[in-house]
């Protein structure tokens, strides 16, 4: 059992790192100081976004599994009263900064309200983590693609993952069905695919 000095504390610096890159998430690049700059290097300013966000989400994954684990494995009633709740309001945190992430994704309000159903988070530690991680690496080793794990935000639900590819507008929800999640692994890139629901927003 951890001892109480593990407890997390107040992410604070890590929390105003994270607010300073989503401010800027091109970084200072002089390529990018303009709207015309931006226009006339659009590709590499996606994928300097792209590349920060990712950062952002995997930072946010991690220190949420952790402190699922920690949930899951602590004997509360050896611990000051609150220390439960104390993890779950972290988790609920970490999963704040991750709607950041998701807010630059989708990019409307519009698409927010379509896309949020107010739906129970399970943990993510419950929700194949691994196979999961395995699905957003695959699109996000594109620069100009970006994958979201839905779970890992508070707000985005439909499917399990939102993805945006190939620095187009358009969004992909994708759903990966229990048994088949390597079959996904293989045709993500692939057009049509039996092993996934892709639905796409505003439609359907």
């Amino acid at each position: 059992m951890p001892e109480k000095q593990e407890f997390p504390e107040h992410p604070r610096e890590k929390l105003r790192r994270i607010i300073e890159e989503l401010r800027l998430p091109a970084g200072p690049d002089p390529r990018f100081a303009t709207p015309a700059a931006i226009s006339a290097n659009l590709n590499e300013f996606t994928a300097a976004v792209h590349a920060t966000w990712k950062d952002i989400q995997a930072e946010v994954i991690r220190e949420v599994v952790t402190l699922e684990i920690l949930l899951a494995k602590v004997d509360f009633s050896t611990r000051p009263k609150g220390s439960a709740d104390w993890l779950r309001y972290l988790c609920r945190l970490w999963r704040r900064v991750n709607d950041a992430v998701a807010w630059g994704v989708l990019g409307q309000r519009e698409t927010v309200r379509q896309v949020c159903q107010h739906r129970v988070r399970p943990t993510l530690i419950e929700s194949n983590p691994q196979s999961v991680a395995a699905v957003l690496d695959d699109i996000n080793k594109d620069p100009l693609s970006i994958a979201l794990w839905n779970d890992a935000t508070t707000f985005l639900d439909v499917g399990d993952i939102t993805a945006r590819r190939n620095g187009k507008k358009e969004l992909d929800f994708i759903e990966l069905k229990q048994g088949d999640i390597n079959w996904a692994i293989l045709q993500l890139n692939e057009g049509d695919d039996p092993a996934q629901e892709s639905r796409r927003a505003g439609k359907g």
